[in-house]
């Protein structure tokens, strides 16, 4: 039986969404021998809930990986009133839905148009709804 394709999709990622740059820290690599700049171990818990929240999504709707040009519009509802990069935070949502494999790569994502991060929401229904659409040049 052949997978789904997609014309439209919409995802919801239950938690607070991090900023992918400032959840950094510096860590001693043997490997390298040196200093380097990893995910915060905060970052990576998120990362990994996010991913498995998308798989099961994408897993439901019996979804191919995408590989075509998206638009995406991403709603992030945020617990506080502490401004953050709206940009770092589609960097996160971007890696999410790469490694779930929902989209093949994330330069894949062509507008961001319409997206929003939405500050105060009442703590426990912190989330990012995300939609992706086929991207028509």
């Amino acid at each position: 039986m052949q997978k789904r394709r997609f014309q439209h999709l919409n995802f919801t990622i239950k938690g607070q969404t991090p900023t992918k740059k400032s959840t950094h820290e510096s860590k001693w690599s043997k490997k390298h021998g040196r200093f380097i700049v990893a995910p915060s171990l905060k970052y990576l818990q998120w990362e990994e809930t996010a991913v498995l929240q998308l798989c099961n999504q994408k897993n439901q709707m019996d979804l191919e990986t995408i590989v075509e040009p998206v638009w995406c519009v991403f709603m992030i509802y945020r617990f506080g009133k502490i401004q953050v990069d709206l940009s770092n935070l589609y960097q996160s949502l971007e890696d999410a839905l790469e490694k779930a494999q929902v989209i093949k790569k994330d330069f894949q994502v062509s507008s961001h148009d319409g997206s929003r991060r939405i500050l105060g929401v009442p703590k426990g229904s912190e989330r990012a709804e995300i939609e992706i659409k086929k991207f028509w040049k």
